[in-house]
């Protein structure tokens, strides 16, 4: 089981990833686009993201930092 080691709350470095609430507080913000925060587990950190509908079966999710906004598209599995 893979665990949320690096994040930034040391209480919580030994809960399980899976069910950790990534998405956070996102609201609407234009055609197919909703905006709020990303945690990243990568590096335990939250940042200001964005979840991008670009189709019917893909969205995009990016996480932002000074201006910089990089993701990554994930596809719907059948």
């Amino acid at each position: 089981m893979v665990k949320d080691k690096n994040n930034a709350d040391p209480a919580k470095r030994n809960r399980p990833l899976v069910g950790v609430q990534v998405l956070i507080s996102m609201q609407p913000n234009g055609a197919s686009k909703w905006s709020g925060q990303v945690y990243s587990d990568d590096n335990g950190r939250t940042y200001s993201g964005n979840l991008i509908e670009l189709s019917s079966s893909t969205i995009k999710i990016e996480g932002c930092w000074l201006m910089i906004c990089d993701g990554e598209n994930l596809t719907r599995i059948k």
